[in-house]
Order: C-alpha cells, then sequence, then structure tokens
C-alpha cells in the first residue's frame, strides 16, 4: 500500500456524470444570456426615455387651461405613461441599440471564458 493514495480522494466522472454536467452549464449560459439581453432591453428602454424627455422639453406647453398648472400627480402620471411607451419601444426590435450591445457584450464574454 502506498502512503500518498491514503488521503487522496478519486473521483471518476462516469458518462451520466459528465451529460449532467453538461446540461447544467448549457442551461447556465442560456439563462445568463437570458439576464444580459434583458439588462440590454433595458438599458435601451432608459436610453429611449432620455431621449424622450429631451424631445419633450422642447416642446412648449401651455399651462394656460388649468389656473395652478399641472398637479403632482398629473406629473407623476405623464412620468408613468413615458415609462411604458419606451418599455414598450425596446421590446421586439426596438431601435437596435439592445441588440448591438448584446452582441458586443456576450462576445466580450466568451473571450472572459477562454
Amino acid at each position: 500500500m502506498d502512503i500518498n493514495s491514503l488521503g487522496s480522494n478519486t473521483y471518476v466522472e462516469s458518462p451520466s456524470t459528465s451529460k449532467l454536467n453538461n446540461t447544467l452549464i448549457k442551461d447556465t449560459a442560456k439563462l445568463e444570456d437570458k439576464e444580459l439581453m434583458d439588462a440590454c432591453r433595458e438599458f435601451e428602454a432608459y436610453f429611449i426615455k432620455q431621449m424622450y424627455s429631451a424631445m419633450k422639453s422642447t416642446i412648449d406647453e401651455a399651462e394656460e387651461d388649468s389656473l395652478f398648472g399641472k398637479s403632482n400627480g398629473q406629473k407623476i402620471y405623464e412620468d408613468m405613461l413615458d415609462d411604458e411607451y419606451t418599455t414598450n419601444a425596446s421590446k421586439g426590435q426596438g431601435i437596435g441599440i439592445a441588440k448591438m450591445l448584446y452582441q458586443q457584450m456576450s462576445r466580450n464574454q466568451n473571450i472572459k471564458n477562454i
């Protein structure tokens, strides 16, 4: 009996364990890809919101319709409505920023994993 073999734990990977491990790696990669794409879409929505807000600020809104102007509730409602518009604009094809970000970031991710 070799003294060096007394404390060693030998792990032999069976074919079924190897298959399970490969499946888990692929599932994790798919989940990471989905999370990355979701983050890219959120960034695109934020970008569109900033663009929309900048464009909206150039419009002269006549607040002569009411005596006191817009209430806080109306401002909050309009802001929430703008959020929905921009979130929906980034869904589907969007304006392409999310797709470009995703491609670039996933390429960089693959480089780091090598």
